[in-house]
């Protein structure tokens, strides 16, 4: 786990600095010994010994002491010498096994790696993806999936998802690049093309409010297709207090729709190139139109959730000014979603869930800021790296697991994150409504 009220975090730079302090210490200490030396052989101070040989024995026991005695310099000297080299070889262990459990690449080639979603990273600058756009659209998939694209690339690489990690970090923005240099490529076609408008219809009813992480993933779920939504599903819960008083949890679903054309759902490979370049989408659209049409208002708490794009959307939802502006973001979840380059503000709680053998959390190629109110809960799902399922790893239902130990955590950064949480949860007196919204996207 990383991040929280509860949470370590060691950096290496400030050990490594500490370090070469106290080694200058040492040193120093170390010359000044050297002049205590050399005062003590002085033959100026010898020649005393005719005239004084008790005063200059005592001097010489002394100077005996203040060099090598329990407090002399060179013991402190030694002690400096010590510490530095304890302060270094713990920054050395904490930076080894840092990226040692996060970044598993000491048995893969890294000369390249090919993400699921067409782009190839190879350990050197970017200027256009390496995969032709084409195959964008003839990716191999096994049954509905919400996430950008993993099929038969993504498959090898969910056992070692810190390799990618490793390799989109090598090169600072390549994923943004990459994203960047595809929407250039297309913008003179068709192909992901996205006006940014939407249509929406919804219904209202009753609903009981969540009562932790696991129901919001749980309400992410019901916005899937094959759990019987329509195409383009969120779901705006609207909790009021016994006092009137009203907070807002959106639920977010992942990719839907896999062509590079877009189409009428909104929640598709468009928005997931969109959102990893930083710009606003259809989706986006969707989210701020399903509010608008709930009745919140500004002022309000909202919690936006996601999985996989949804996560993506909620994070750059959470870090647009714009959309601040009209709405009072508190909260964000994520579930497998590349989040760590969304500059959201210090105020908003956020919580990722990450499997560590999970490829597309690692598209980013960046760790989420460790700081007191963004917890990331990281975990490994399959039983065997080697055979992961990148349909079990992205998975809403491994999240939704994952999610449950969340809730019944005792750690205290969880712990500390769950308290904001009561404004959106089931508690004596509070009542929700459920406004499930359909959102099409208008055609070019």
């Amino acid at each position: 786990m990383r991040g929280g009220v509860g949470g370590v975090a060691a950096r290496t730079e400030d050990l490594e600095r500490a370090a070469r302090l106290l080694g200058d210490a040492g040193a120093g200490l170390v010359a000044t010994a050297m002049r205590l030396l050399g005062v003590a052989a002085d033959p100026s101070l010898l020649a005393t010994a005719t005239l004084a040989p008790v005063s200059l024995a005592a001097a010489e026991a002394r100077l005996a002491g203040a060099l090598a005695g329990s407090a002399g310099v060179l013991r402190s000297a030694a002690r400096l010498e010590l510490l530095s080299l304890r302060l270094r070889a713990a920054a050395f262990g904490y930076r080894t096994a840092d990226e040692g459990a996060e970044r598993l690449a000491h048995d893969v080639d890294t000369g390249t790696v090919v993400l699921g979603a067409g782009l190839a990273v190879g350990l050197a600058p970017l200027a256009v993806p390496a995969v032709p756009l084409g195959l964008l659209a003839a990716v191999p998939l096994r049954g509905p999936h919400a996430g950008p694209p993993i099929g038969m690339a993504a498959g090898l690489l969910a056992a070692h998802a810190g390799l990618l990690e490793h390799a989109v970090d090598a090169v600072p923005g390549t994923v943004p690049q990459a994203a960047t240099a595809i929407l250039a490529v297309t913008s003179g076609s068709s192909l992901l093309r996205d006006n940014g408008t939407v249509a929406l219809s919804a219904s209202a009813q009753p609903a009981m409010p969540p009562t932790g992480v696991a129901d919001l993933l749980s309400g992410i779920a019901a916005c899937r297709v094959d759990a019987g939504a329509q195409p383009g599903t969120i779901r705006v819960e609207a909790v009021r207090d016994a006092d009137g008083r009203r907070a807002w949890v959106v639920e977010i679903p992942g990719t839907q729709d896999w062509s590079p054309a877009p189409g009428g759902n909104p929640f598709d490979l468009t928005a997931d190139v969109a959102s990893m370049a930083g710009r606003p989408s259809a989706a986006d659209h969707a989210v701020a139109a399903a509010l608008d049409l709930a009745g919140a208002r500004r002022g309000e708490p909202v919690l936006l959730a996601g999985h996989s794009l949804g996560g993506m959307l909620a994070a750059g939802l959470a870090a647009d000014p714009a959309f601040r502006a009209r709405f009072r973001v508190t909260h964000v979840v994520t579930a497998g979603s590349p989040v760590a380059g969304y500059p959201i503000p210090a105020d908003v709680q956020v919580l990722s869930l990450e499997h560590a053998d999970d490829v597309v959390p690692a598209l980013d190629g960046a760790r989420n800021p460790d700081r007191a109110g963004w917890v990331t809960v990281r975990q490994p799902v399959s039983g065997s790296p080697i055979a992961a399922d990148p349909l079990v790893t992205h998975g809403i239902e491994g999240y939704r697991a994952t999610a449950a130990l969340v809730d019944a955590s005792a750690d205290p950064s969880l712990a500390a994150w769950r308290a904001g949480l009561v404004p959106f949860l089931r508690r004596p007196g509070a009542t929700a409504v459920d406004l499930v919204v359909t959102a099409r996207r208008a055609q070019p």
